[in-house]
């Protein structure tokens, strides 16, 4: 069973005009920016319709040979397809849109696609091809100074503190994310941060501070009609009822969600929902209700390569048939989950990470030296305020890219001993 935690997707959005009745008479600039901007309008709550915009912007774009607005549809078109959790053509377009971003120079676009393709990545079981594009990404956000990536970071750094149980720090992350959230009125990262708040309070067995938390986040949600955030909201309501043993609402928070996946067509979401249900009637021992839900979300998981759906769903079944006295099916999802668990948690991975860390042990070295040299070229600047300001956020965006490294290091360790202990107890 899984909780939903955002992580935010960086997606290029062109602030335009809507459409108007003269759209014939417009130039194809234009047209393709209308196009864009409805596909972004409707990445959430109609991802096909997004798609079909995004892809008529392209033609055009092709068409007049405008190589930055090829990019920007292409992301476009990939971002609906990550919607759909079509993640095989969701990567494609994605990393068509990034090498026109380093052919073109583009630093701040090529940090959103690198971000998107450690998602896909990440929900495919790459970790080490996530892991390096991450990095890539967030060191990127760093030499431009953007604010918003900064909050973003902040909020990647608590969700790492979760995984490895620092709930503590997680928090304290959460937290920094949610105040310039906040400062900017960044809606969606307010939403975003709120919900992760909300499960770190979770996990702290406040259920009722965790409610409040989710209630705020769906609150807003609502009043920007976001489904695919509504329906995380229901997921995770739907969650603290579960701890607090109050399955008849856990069910109605599920099933609450699981109507809005379905019909926005989120394949992600319905499996992980499904597979949520199943927990709820597995936890009262109701194995037979259970296991259709679980076959389900399995189905679904299979068919878009969500590896970490599945290892759960291999995990659940072998307690569901060991329970109902099944021990040779028990043995077949045994076997089944071992196998995927070792494809996954390759030595590639464990090489990805020794790699980067010697080359991040030298880049922290590097950066330090010329972290001294600024601050004393400062001091001889004294009347110079604004360079103040800038070196004071290069020191701290260099602290703060030194410790999320770490923490991905940590977490990605952690997940493969997570695995290799549910083999021991097989």
């Amino acid at each position: 069973m899984k909780k939903i935690i955002y992580l935010m997707i960086f997606f290029l959005i062109i602030k335009i005009s809507c459409f108007s009745d003269e759209f014939q008479e417009i130039d194809d600039i234009e047209k393709i920016q209308l196009f864009n901007e409805e596909s972004v309008e409707n990445r959430y709550n109609d991802p096909h319709k997004s798609i079909e915009f995004a892809k008529k912007a392209l033609s055009i774009a092709k068409n007049i040979k405008s190589i930055p607005e090829q990019a920007n549809s292409l992301s476009n078109i990939a971002t609906g397809y990550y919607f759909l959790s079509e993640y095989k053509q969701a990567e494609k377009y994605y990393t068509q849109a990034k090498d026109i971003y380093i052919s073109i120079d583009d630093d701040i676009s090529l940090a959103k696609m690198l971000n998107n393709l450690g998602l896909i990545y990440k929900k495919s079981g790459k970790y080490d091809s996530a892991l390096k594009v991450f990095l890539e990404s967030l060191q990127l956000e760093i030499d431009n100074a953007n604010e918003v990536g900064i909050a973003q970071s902040y909020t990647n750094l608590g969700n790492f503190y979760y995984e490895i149980e620092k709930l503590n720090k997680s928090s304290e992350f959460f937290k920094k994310s949610l105040k310039i959230y906040e400062e900017i009125s960044n809606e969606e990262g307010i939403a975003t941060t709120l919900n992760n708040l909300g499960i770190v309070y979770d996990e702290n067995k406040e259920y009722k501070k965790a409610q409040e938390f989710y209630f705020r986040s769906l609150k807003i949600e609502e009043k920007n009609n976001n489904k695919n955030g509504i329906a995380t909201s229901y997921n995770n309501i739907g969650f603290t009822y579960k701890n607090l043993k109050d399955y008849k609402n856990s069910l109605k928070y599920f099933k609450k969600s699981l109507n809005i996946t379905e019909e926005i067509d989120d394949k992600y979401g319905t499996a992980n929902t499904l597979q949520n249900i199943a927990g709820v009637y597995l936890e009262q021992n109701i194995i037979s209700t259970a296991i259709p839900f679980l076959k389900r979300s399995n189905k679904i998981s299979q068919k878009i390569d969500a590896s970490d759906l599945i290892l759960i769903n291999l995990d659940m079944f072998i307690e569901l048939y060991k329970r109902s006295g099944n021990y040779k099916k028990a043995q077949e999802f045994t076997y089944e989950l071992v196998t995927l668990r070792d494809s996954i948690f390759s030595n590639t991975l464990s090489e990805s990470i020794a790699e980067f860390q010697v080359k991040f042990d030298k880049q922290q070295q590097d950066l330090k030296i010329q972290i001294r040299e600024k601050e004393i070229e400062f001091l001889k600047q004294k009347n110079e305020n604004s360079q103040l300001r800038v070196k004071v956020q290069k020191r701290n965006f260099v602290i703060h890219i030194i410790g999320f490294t770490i923490i991905v290091l940590f977490f990605f360790l952690r997940f493969k001993k997570n695995y290799l202990l549910i083999d021991v107890r097989r």
